[in-house]
């Protein structure tokens, strides 16, 4: 199995927007602003087949919540921006096709991430409705693009990717309506494996 372990880096530009949903017939929730972020980290492939590899790695990536809480008529009650840090494990099938012109293949990746928060920051403004961002979360990774090989055992990438979270990253004050936020990104992807 070592044999067939294919090590590489990664840099992506990643723009992350966020799912807010809340409980409440008195409040409303808009989004504020979307992040232009990058991620960075390293990547190995694992080959079971020709065409076939179990995509893993470790990426470190920041991501930004912010949001305007509205009461009745639309009075803003609150702006709140948070700053967070994550380590990320994907766990992805990854599907090469075979080549489609002289050393390039069409690479499409399916699969999910577990992130692992590091660092949080925020406002600290003195109505927070968040109380702390959760240590752990899911979501799902759809993506693809073009393999290009460059010399004998390296090969560049570029593609795109859709990240949608699975779990509420949130966790509210017990005296605040109940906030679900789940942050999405759509990032562009550029590799090198050695």
């Amino acid at each position: 199995m070592a044999q067939n372990a294919k090590l590489g880096l990664r840099v992506s530009s990643t723009v992350s927007a966020n799912r807010i949903k809340v409980t409440s017939d008195t409040l409303s929730i808009a989004e504020n602003k979307t992040a232009v972020k990058f991620m960075i980290g390293v990547v190995a492939d694992y080959a079971f087949d020709k065409n076939y590899f179990f995509s893993t790695g470790l990426n470190y990536f920041p991501k930004k919540v912010s949001f305007i809480a509205n009461g009745k008529n639309e009075t803003p009650l609150a702006e709140e921006v948070y700053t967070l840090q994550y380590l990320q494990i994907p766990l992805s099938l990854k599907l090469v096709s075979n080549e489609v012109s002289l050393d390039k293949k069409l690479y499409f990746i399916v699969g999910t991430e577990l992130d692992f928060k590091i660092k949080e920051n925020s406002n600290d403004a003195p109505n927070n409705f968040i109380k702390r961002f959760r240590k752990i979360n899911a979501g799902l990774v759809l993506g693809g693009g073009m393999e290009q090989r460059i010399a004998v055992n390296t090969y560049i990438y570029l593609g795109a990717s859709y990240h949608r979270a699975l779990s509420n990253s949130a966790t509210t004050f017990s005296n605040k309506p109940d906030f679900k936020i789940k942050s999405d990104f759509f990032a562009i992807d550029f590799f090198v494996r050695f």
